[in-house]
């Protein structure tokens, strides 16, 4: 397997799990990086690494985030690894480049076998779970519209629900046939008509007409939408969804400094683990929020916030996922 195959499929059987992607950001604030090793996802211009791995507790509880939730190298390893790297460096950007350097000694044998499928079953099975809990009694979906996946969950969730009507994946690629796009989505043919995604353009009414679907899953959250596209492509949502449809939503609850280093650091060992170079992962977006403001701005849009959410067990980066319904 090359290096863009391993990485894709690791990207893959990883991303759900964390729900961590790669978003390109304007080639204006892209080109404003170049040539710094100030990390611009570290609020304050702080270094994430240093604000978690220097102090003793923030350190031991980011350790179940490569535990539980990216589980591609042994974990102690991978700890150990990323701490002796802080204490020797700086900045963000030489300490996420020394731990690229030395991951190849602490590289597993069959490490997508071992670690990485496990982690995909483990995150489809928790999911279906977590989302029926949500939904309650109502089982029977006319419509379904699944966010920023090639179609990870559909093949789950039809697990528990039954889901007819038009089935939809929003994404930036079209499915196809290779392994990758077969083992994440769990079966060999694609379920589901492909939208692009269009980085996170408003849904055209050609695309997906007013009011078809009874549900959407976004368990990628929305923190990594470009700041001026995120409204209309909220509107749009509200759009395709019939009232009183139901829209899931998966992102982290940030609502302190502290909490943002520690999110943001989980991106960005997300993306050195697969190996990805220090400028594309600088021009990733993240627009962290408490989830009392995403509940307010989803409110305000015309989603009604259902009470309660659900965490995953032992996930410092505290995902929490949340149901909304159209009013």
């Amino acid at each position: 397997m090359n290096a863009l195959s391993r990485r894709d499929w690791l990207k893959g059987a990883l991303a759900g799990a964390a729900a961590l992607t790669l978003a390109p950001v304007s080639r204006a604030f892209a080109a404003g990086l170049a040539g710094t090793e100030q990390n611009a996802w570290a609020i304050g211009g702080l270094s994430n690494f240093h604000a978690i791995y220097d102090d003793p507790l923030e350190r031991d509880a980011f350790l179940p985030f490569l535990l539980h939730v990216y589980h591609l190298y042994p974990e102690q390893a991978f700890h150990a690894l990323i701490r002796a790297k802080t204490e020797a460096h700086a900045s963000d950007e030489a300490i996420y480049r020394a731990v690229q350097d030395r991951l190849d000694s602490i590289r597993p044998l069959l490490g997508e076998l071992r670690y990485s499928l496990p982690a995909l079953r483990r995150q489809k099975k928790m999911m279906l779970a977590e989302t029926l809990q949500l939904l309650g009694p109502q089982t029977r979906i006319d419509g379904y519209l699944e966010i920023g996946t090639t179609g990870r969950y559909l093949s789950h969730l039809r697990r528990g629900l039954e889901i007819g009507g038009d089935r939809i994946l929003l994404h930036d690629r079209k499915p196809g046939y290779g392994l990758i796009d077969i083992v994440e989505r769990g079966q060999i043919s694609p379920s589901a008509r492909f939208v692009d995604m269009r980085d996170y353009a408003a849904i055209r009414p050609a695309d997906i007409a007013d009011g078809r679907l009874d549900l959407i899953t976004n368990f990628i959250g929305f923190h990594h939408a470009p700041a001026d596209r995120l409204d209309g492509f909220v509107r749009s949502l509200h759009r395709v969804l019939r009232p009183g449809g139901r829209m899931v939503v998966r992102d982290h609850a940030v609502d302190s400094p502290l909490m943002n280093h520690r999110v943001a650091l989980a991106h960005d060992v997300f993306n050195l683990g697969l190996e990805v170079p220090w400028a594309v992962n600088q021009q990733e977006i993240r627009h962290f929020t408490s989830l009392a403001e995403l509940r307010e701005y989803l409110g305000a849009r015309g989603f009604r916030g259902e009470p309660g959410e659900l965490y995953q067990q032992g996930d410092p980066t505290r995902n929490a996922l949340m149901v909304f319904t159209k009013e």
